[in-house]
Parts: C-alpha cells; structure tokens; sequence
C-alpha cells in the first residue's frame, strides 16, 4: 500500500505586504509599550514604596519610576531614589525593591501579554 499526500499553500503575503505590517506595527508597539509599561511600573513603584522600610519615611516617599523607551523593541522601567543617597545602602542590608520587583513579577508580565495583544490586533 502507498499513501501520497500533497499540500500546497498560497498566499498574497509578499515581502512588501510583510515589510508594509511591521511598519504599521511600530507606532502601535511603541504607544503600547509606553503605555503598559507606565501603568506596571507605577503599580510596582506602590509595593515598593510599601515596602521599602520607614525609619524617617524619607526612602519610601522619594522612590520614583521612570520608563524610557530606547527604540521600537526596547522599553526600561527603572526604579529609585535620587534624594536619600542611603538608599542603596538599605537595599543591601534590607532588601526592598528587588523582593518587590519579584512580588510584582505578574503584573510585569500581564504589562508585556497586554503590549503584544495590541500589537497583534490589526
């Protein structure tokens, strides 16, 4: 007995339809990226700042969060605390941002499907 199989696939993707999507992808990823990366960073800065311990209060009520967007693929959400130059200090010997960072590591995540869903929907 011999089985024969055939497939065959057509398409009117062209490398100019293709290269066409990805160029209207960028303004939406960046929007995207922007937008849920702030919303996930500011809802980690408030466990951080729960966190962070509150001997004068001065730590926990200077952390601030930035998001920078460095290219179309690229976002950087940065924690910290430019006001009290102990902080890092406190970091080392009770931890607080990084073991908020990990607590929060759903919200991340929910942050990054949310970006590739808007991405995605066209």
């Amino acid at each position: 007995m011999t089985i024969h199989a055939e497939f065959e696939w057509t398409s009117d993707v062209t490398p100019a339809t293709q290269v066409e999507w990805f160029r209207s992808m960028e303004p939406r990823l960046e929007s995207a990226m922007e937008q849920y990366a702030g919303v996930a960073g500011v809802e980690v800065l408030g466990t951080i700042t729960e966190n962070a311990p509150k001997d004068t209060g001065l730590l926990s009520a200077t952390m601030d969060v930035e998001v920078e967007q460095v290219d179309e693929s690229t976002v950087i959400i940065m924690w910290g605390n430019d006001e009290a130059e102990y902080a890092g200090i406190v970091e080392f010997t009770q931890p607080f941002l990084a073991p908020s960072i990990r607590q929060e590591k759903g919200t991340l995540r929910e942050a990054l499907e949310a970006i590739h869903e808007e991405v995605m929907e066209q």
